[in-house]
């Protein structure tokens, strides 16, 4: 069961995400249909996931779809799950070495948006932090000491969590 929240309305169905396809599929009165990415879905929710459309720069072009959240915030952290589909190999005579075609799931992606601006790929943690309107010295000092990698989840979401958490910081002291 998941919720697709579009517009100000809400739809409850039997949901799924197509990663191969960036589609939502979903059953309604019993017949199968698809939820194309587009900017008037507001998130869709099942589970533990949300997922958000966002535009993005893919290859030179401009993008529309579907990222899951993994934290929110003044920075939000966006993941782009990719699978690869692997045709069928014949191997060699008589040793039984033949594969069957499959999909295989790579590494995610990972990308953040500064509100109100774009969204952005995470290349390396150094560029993702000049990025980012301030904080920089201590963000840096936090990458170094916890070691954080782009490309493992734990410590993308620990470093946008340090990161929001001095944001609140500044804001208590500004409302003081």
């Amino acid at each position: 069961e998941g919720v697709i929240y579009y517009g100000d309305k809400s739809l409850k169905v039997p949901i799924r995400y197509n990663a191969y396809e960036d589609l939502i599929e979903y059953t309604q009165n019993g017949k199968a249909a698809v939820l194309d990415p587009t900017l008037t879905i507001k998130r869709v929710k099942f589970g533990t996931s949300t997922y958000i459309t966002q535009e993005c720069k893919a290859n030179g072009k401009t993008k529309v779809g579907y990222f899951q959240q993994l934290d929110s915030g003044k920075l939000t952290l966006l993941a782009k799950q990719k699978i690869i589909y692997l045709p069928a190999k014949k191997g060699g005579n008589l040793d039984g070495s033949d594969q069957l075609a499959q999909f295989k799931r790579n590494p995610d992606t990972f990308y953040y948006k500064v509100e109100p601006g774009a969204t952005q790929e995470v290349e390396n943690i150094k560029s993702m932090i000049e990025t980012l309107p301030d904080k920089q010295d201590e963000l840096t000092q936090f990458a170094k000491k916890e070691k954080i990698s782009p490309r493992k989840e734990k410590e993308m979401i620990q470093f946008v969590q340090y990161y929001n958490s001095l944001q609140g910081l500044t804001d208590a002291r500004a409302n003081q």
